[in-house]
């Protein structure tokens, strides 16, 4: 089986995206860039970036030729062409970055120590169901950072802070879906992610959900092909039931910043996303309660795709 960290679009001719979601904390200091491979719905390829902060983010986009992506594994190579020294590099091992656009100047290297991948696939064998309108994989749950960044001459030190790497691919983002993610400030050993979305299959939708945690030494997944359900409003508040299981994630406060998404291949679609956000999560295992947190740092994604 082909490694789904992997870069998946080697055969794809249109209505394709595949982007790698690396997430940076130390304290109060937080960093994503999500490098990304397109193919619209005409055939159209192309490569793009984007950068997010707490307080703001930026979309960049480059012809095909600029990306190169490893079929073995987690390796992304963008090379833009533009102002001096290394392309940008994303992968396993840590990131480079060397981006200098209208209104950005980004340089700098991460190193990653000590990833975590889940025990298996998060997606079990909906990873196999034909038709899959995006697929979803959990690179690293938390792993070391080491490290600074230089953001328009704005230092950023990521020395013994925590990171996070998941990736999508497919044609486009479910028209309806919600996602968060959280490293809790405990020297980075406990994290979770959760997602649920509206799934399209054969001209029918159900609603499915994703989750891991990594609590106090354990894993835990839940998800649709495990039995659970969700409950949300598609906003800001759910609920993931799942046996003796029980997930619930709450947004507190926070707007979070513009960001696109991908619609048939092409990022036509605007969605918000607050990287840095108060949330409280609870998760109950049998009657115990594992987790009881609210933190000022969590990750809150939320979209429903207006009918037109």
């Amino acid at each position: 089986m082909k490694n789904p960290n992997a870069f998946q679009g080697t055969k794809r001719k249109n209505n394709y995206f595949e982007g790698w979601y690396l997430k940076h904390q130390k304290g109060d200091q937080m960093f994503s860039v999500i490098p990304a491979y397109h193919i619209d719905r005409e055939g159209n390829a192309f490569s793009s970036l984007q950068v997010i902060t707490k307080e703001q983010s930026w979309y960049f986009s480059w012809k095909a030729e600029a990306f190169c992506g490893s079929k073995q594994k987690f390796h992304v190579v963008l090379d833009t062409g533009r102002g001096e020294g290394p392309a940008s590099i994303f992968s396993e091992r840590g990131i480079l970055l060397n981006i200098h656009e209208e209104g950005l100047s980004l340089e700098g290297r991460i190193i990653y120590k000590n990833i975590h991948p889940l025990s298996s696939d998060i997606m079990g064998p909906f990873r196999y169901v034909p038709g899959m309108q995006c697929r979803h994989g959990i690179i690293s749950m938390r792993h070391q950072l080491f490290g600074e960044l230089t953001l328009n001459g704005y230092k950023m030190n990521f020395d013994q802070g925590t990171g996070y790497i998941e990736k999508d691919w497919g044609g486009s983002f479910p028209d309806a879906y919600l996602w968060s993610q959280s490293i809790f400030p405990d020297s980075g050993k406990n994290s979770l992610m959760l997602a649920a979305a509206k799934i399209p299959i054969a001209g029918l939708h159900f609603d499915g959900v994703l989750a891991a945690l990594h609590l106090y030494g354990k894993e835990y997944k839940m998800g649709t092909y495990l039995g659970a359900k969700v409950k949300t409003d598609w906003k800001s508040r759910i609920i993931i039931r799942q046996g003796d299981l029980k997930l619930r994630a709450q947004l507190l406060s926070g707007e979070g910043n513009e960001l696109l998404a991908p619609e048939h291949g092409a990022m036509d679609r605007r969605i918000r996303e607050s990287l840095c956000c108060r949330v409280r999560y609870t998760f109950w295992d049998r009657k115990l309660k594992v987790l009881d947190m609210i933190t000022d740092r969590g990750s809150f994604e939320q979209s429903i795709k207006e009918k037109s």
